[in-house]
């Protein structure tokens, strides 16, 4: 998830979101493969589809349920954006593969 929301976020023909995309295609191949998972394997087609509610509620819709704009938490979210950006990459970039610890 984290993958696939870095590389929509770069520009589309920039190396690092076909790095981003690569990674992304590789972890959401994993996760469809694993037996717990099995149950949304159809409904997951991308990793823009992954939600770990549909394991619980397998059958059920899965979608946002209030838009952005109608709630301050949400449009602050997306004003940080940049900085939580900011701060994954550098997690992920990090040479001591801090995200692995």
């Amino acid at each position: 998830l984290l993958y696939h929301g870095l590389a929509s976020t770069e520009p589309l023909m920039s190396s690092q979101r076909q790095l981003y995309q690569q990674k992304s295609e590789e972890l959401f191949q994993g996760i469809r493969r694993v037996k717990k998972y099995s149950v949304a394997a159809d409904v997951w087609k991308s990793p823009a589809h992954i939600n770990f509610n549909s394991i619980i509620f397998a059958g059920k819709p899965s979608f946002p349920v209030w838009d952005t704009n109608a709630l301050p938490l949400g449009r602050w979210l997306e004003q940080m954006h940049p900085i939580f950006k900011a701060e994954l990459e550098a997690i992920l970039n990090e040479p001591g593969d801090l995200f692995g610890q």
